[in-house]
């Protein structure tokens, strides 16, 4: 995959791909995820990657035959338990500490201390 940089926003291209016996016009869907901190990026799409930066990834949908193309989607991996997961839009993120651990995950609203978790048989 070749990737284009102009004024802080990648064009993300499959030409890399098309060069090795066609698999994209074989290809239904083609996803790529790219991390922003490997090229020592502040910011992405709005997230703040020097918070996030050693979990954050951006999945993008380079080819979808049957919906739409060059989408990205920002996401934490926590490769220590291998998930992945959506973050919120950037615009609803206050507290970036909270996406550095997977109690978030756990205790969405942010009531770790007084949270009971009950089972029924």
């Amino acid at each position: 995959m070749v990737t284009y940089r102009s004024k802080n926003k990648e064009f993300y291209d499959n030409i890399s791909v098309k060069e090795s016996n066609g698999p994209v016009e074989d290809a239904e869907i083609i996803l790529a995820i790219y991390n922003p901190a490997n090229d020592h990026r502040a910011t992405h799409n709005g997230y703040d990657i020097k918070q996030l930066s050693p979990y954050y990834r951006s999945i993008v949908c380079l080819k979808g035959r049957y919906g739409e193309s060059n989408v990205e989607d920002g996401c934490v991996f926590y490769g220590h338990i291998n998930m992945w997961k959506e973050l919120p839009l950037p615009e609803q993120i206050y507290d970036y500490s909270k996406y550095l651990t997977t109690d978030w995950l756990i205790y969405p609203d942010d009531k770790t201390s007084d949270s009971k978790i009950t089972f029924t048989l």
